[in-house]
């Protein structure tokens, strides 16, 4: 137990170096031809939404070994994968208002682009490396993009996120407020009178007599004198 313990711990050390060695040369490759004209995202709330993102992840690897279940840990790696693939926001970038675009279109990042930016997360040993030499581009770019968004060619930048939604339902909620007032003020005072049904065939009869009543005026005869 002790040697393949040994043997796992320099294996993830072997990988941590080797990930160290690479990354800033990876890093100057890939901001070959990168441009982008979206303003940085804030950073604390970037950094927010990836705490989040990694307690969730965090979470299928803890309940683990009380359930044994490896839809759990299938459950983490897909989720750190997968995570931008719909809409451009994982559970935390959602939460934060944050969203990641593809440079190329504009669009929100897809599944592709989701594993790309994410697939160096889960290399074991490099993993844990990555985590803070991200970090620390992710505050030196002005773009805020880390290797893997240079891979991907991804930016996150603001979006559509939970403190917009609450704002929406909370103008909505305003909004109908408002008018429900309105119209109760409106019943008190009067002004929404309910109309009185006229019934079909007395509303007929008065069409008719006012139809026939100019006729009858072109049809009325002079009185007339009959001389015997």
């Amino acid at each position: 137990m002790s040697t393949m313990f040994t043997r796992w711990f320099w294996a993830l050390v072997a990988s941590a170096g080797v990930f160290a060695a690479l990354y800033f040369p990876a890093i100057a490759r890939w901001s070959r031809g990168l441009a982008s004209p979206y303003a940085k995202a804030d950073v604390p709330r970037r950094l927010a939404a990836a705490t989040l993102d990694s307690l969730l992840i965090m979470s299928c690897a803890v309940f683990y070994p009380t359930t044994e279940s490896m839809l759990l840990l299938l459950a983490g790696a897909g989720y750190a994968l997968l995570r931008d693939a719909v809409g451009g926001q994982s559970v935390g970038k959602f939460v934060y208002s944050l969203m990641v675009i593809r440079l190329d279109t504009g669009r929100p990042a897809g599944a592709r682009n989701s594993v790309q930016r994410n697939i160096v997360l889960l290399i074991p040993g490099a993993n844990i490396l990555a985590v803070f030499l991200e970090a620390l581009t992710i505050g030196r770019d002005p773009k805020g993009q880390r290797l893997g968004d240079r891979i991907a060619l991804t930016q996150v930048v603001d979006g559509f996120g939970a403190r917009e939604l609450v704002k929406m339902l909370r103008d909505q909620l305003a909004v109908e407020a408002l008018r429900s007032a309105r119209k109760t003020k409106a019943v008190e005072d009067g002004f929404l009178v309910k109309p009185q049904r006229v019934p079909h065939r007395a509303r007929d009869q008065s069409n008719r007599s006012d139809r026939s009543r100019p006729l009858a005026r072109r049809c009325r005869m002079p009185p007339t004198t009959l001389a015997w």
